[in-house]
C-alpha cells in the first residue's frame, strides 16, 4: 500500500530530501523532550501541586511515548511511515498546546500524555524513514542531532522566558507553533515515495530480514537491546528533567541557569551526534559505544561528586562529559538494531523505543521522590545504576551479535541500506 497524504501518485524524489523533513519533525520532538523539565517549578506554582506531583508529568509523557512507540511499529508497514508520522505530530500538537495552558494537575497529566503518545509516534516514524531513506548510522545520528537541537533551544526559550516574565511556562507555546510548521511542511512538501539505496539482499544476508514480526518477538537479542534501551532512556530522562533541581538543591544554581544548563547538555549532545555521524565510517559501532560508555559512568560519577560537595565545577563537569558521552548512543544503537533485523526494524524499533519508555516513566519519578525524601545524594547515588547497566548489557548485545552473525566481529559496522522496496510502500 502506497503511503501518502493522498493516493495519487508521485514522482520519485531522492532520500535526502525525506531525511530533511525528517530533520525538522524530529526538530520539534526534541522540544518536546526538553521543555517540561525546567519548567517544573513553574507549574508546580501555577497548579498549586509539590514538586513530585508535578514531576509525574515527566511519567506520563513517556508512558504516553511508550503507548505511541509501541503502535507505531506495529502500524508503519500496514498504514505506511508517513501517515503515521502526520498522526504523531498532530498529537503532539495537541498535547503541547494543553500543556502550555494547563491551569490543574489532571490537566498537566493529560497534556503530557498526549504530548508523549505523539512524541512516540514520531520517534519511531521518523527513525524508521530515515534509515530506510539513506541506510547506515550517519543519517541516523544527523537525525537525531537535529532532535538534540530542538532540545538545546526549547530550555534556552524557557530560561529566557523565567528571566523576562518570571514564568518560564509562556515559552512552551513555541512548541506547537513549530510542530504545526513541521506538519505543513509533511503534508506539502515531503515526497510521497523515495527509491531505496542499496538492492535488496538475499535471505541469508541478514538475521532477521524475513519473518515477521513473531519472529522479532522470538529473538533474545532484541529483548537484551530492549534493556539497554530502559537503562539509556531513564538515565536521560533523569538527567533532562531533574537537573535543574539537581543542581539548585546541591550547589545553589538559580532556576535560570539550571534551565540553561540543559540547554547546554542538549547542545554538547548534539554535537556529539554531529561528530558520531562523520566518525561512523571510519570507526565502528562497538568503538564508538565503548568510549561513550566510559564516559557516562565518569560523568554520572562526577555528578554524585557535585551532590557530595555542593560544587558548581564539578556539577558543569559532568553536565559536559554526560552531554558529549550520551550523544551517539542511542542512534548508534538504533543503526545495528536495523541492521540486524532488516525488513522487520520497524515492529524491533518501535518494541525497543517502548522499553526505553517505560524507564523514562519510572525511573526519573523515582529519582523525584529520592531528591524531596532523601536529598540529592541518595538520587544521584541512584543514577549511577543505569550507566553500569549500560555497559554490562553492551557485552552481551556484542556477544550475542557475534554468535548469530559468524564472521562478524565487534567492529563491523551495520549494514548499510534498506532492505528493498521503497520507502513508503508496505
Amino acid at each position: 500500500m502506497r503511503d501518502g497524504m493522498s493516493d495519487s501518485p508521485a514522482p520519485e524524489a531522492g532520500p535526502a530530501r525525506l531525511v530533511v523533513v525528517v530533520c525538522v519533525a524530529f526538530f520539534a520532538a526534541g522540544m518536546v523532550a526538553a521543555v517540561l523539565g525546567p519548567a517544573i517549578p513553574d507549574f508546580a506554582r501555577r497548579t498549586g501541586a509539590g514538586t513530585v506531583a508535578v514531576g509525574g508529568a515527566l511519567t506520563a509523557l513517556f508512558a504516553g511515548a511508550l503507548t505511541g512507540q509501541l503502535g507505531a511499529g506495529l502500524l508503519l508497514r500496514p498504514i505506511g511511515q508517513r501517515r503515521i508520522l502526520a498522526a504523531g505530530m498532530l498529537v503532539a500538537l495537541i498535547g503541547a498546546s494543553g500543556l502550555a495552558s494547563a491551569a490543574s494537575l489532571s490537566t498537566l497529566l493529560a497534556a503530557a500524555g498526549c504530548l508523549g503518545l505523539g512524541f512516540g509516534t514520531i520517534t519511531v516514524a521518523g527513525n524508521v524513514l530515515a534509515a530506510e531513506a539513506s541506510g547506515g548510522a550517519g543519517p541516523l545520528n544527523l537525525v537525531n542531532a537535529m532532535f538534540g537541537v530542538g532540545a538545546i533551544v526549547s530550555p534556552a526559550l524557557v530560561s529566557l522566558s523565567i528571566v523576562a516574565l518570571g514564568d518560564g511556562i509562556p515559552a512552551i507555546w513555541t512548541v506547537p507553533a513549530v510542530l504545526a510548521a513541521g506538519l505543513a511542511l509533511l503534508v506539502f512538501r515531503a515526497p510521497r515515495k523515495v527509491a531505496p539505496t542499496s538492492p535488496r539482499p538475499s535471505t541469508e544476508s541478514r538475521m532477521f530480514a524475513t519473518g515477521g514480526a513473531i519472529r522479532v518477538l522470538r529473538a533474545p537479542l532484541l529483548y537484551t537491546i530492549c534493556g539497554f534501551a530502559f537503562a539509556y532512556v531513564s538515565f536521560e530522562a533523569s538527567i533532562s528533567g531533574w537537573m535543574p533541581t539537581i543542581l539548585s538543591r546541591a550547589a545553589d544554581v538559580s532556576t535560570s541557569m539550571g534551565a540553561m544548563v540543559v540547554s547546554v547538555f542538549w547542545f554538547l549532545m548534539t554535537a556529539a551526534r554531529f561528530i558520531a555521524a562523520g566518525a561512523s565510517g571510519r570507526y565502528g559501532p562497538g568503538t564508538i559505544l565503548r568510549v561513550c560508555l566510559g564516559g557516562v559512568i565518569a560523568g554520572a560519577g562526577l555528578l554524585l561528586a557535585c551532590a557530595a560537595t555542593g560544587s558548581q565545577l564539578l556539577g558543569l563537569a559532568a553536565v559536559a562529559l554526560l552531554g558529549v558521552s550520551l550523544g551517539p548512543v542511542l542512534p548508534t544503537m538504533l543503526s545495528t538494531l536495523r541492521a540486524v533485523f532488516g525488513r522487520d526494524a520497524g515492529v524491533a524499533t518501535g518494541i525497543m523505543l517502548g522499553f526505553g519508555s517505560v524507564g523514562g516513566a519510572l525511573v526519573p519519578l523515582g529519582v523525584g521522590a529520592l531528591i524531596v525524601n532523601a536529598g540529592t545524594l541518595a538520587a544521584t547515588a541512584m543514577m549511577l545504576l543505569p550507566p553500569l547497566a549500560m555497559a554490562i548489557l553492551h557485552v552481551l548485545i556484542d556477544r550475542l551479535t557475534r554468535a548469530a552473525r559468524p564472521g562478524t566481529g565487534p567492529e563491523t559496522g551495520p549494514a548499510t541500506g534498506p532492505v528493498g522496496g521503497t520507502c513508503e510502500q508496505s
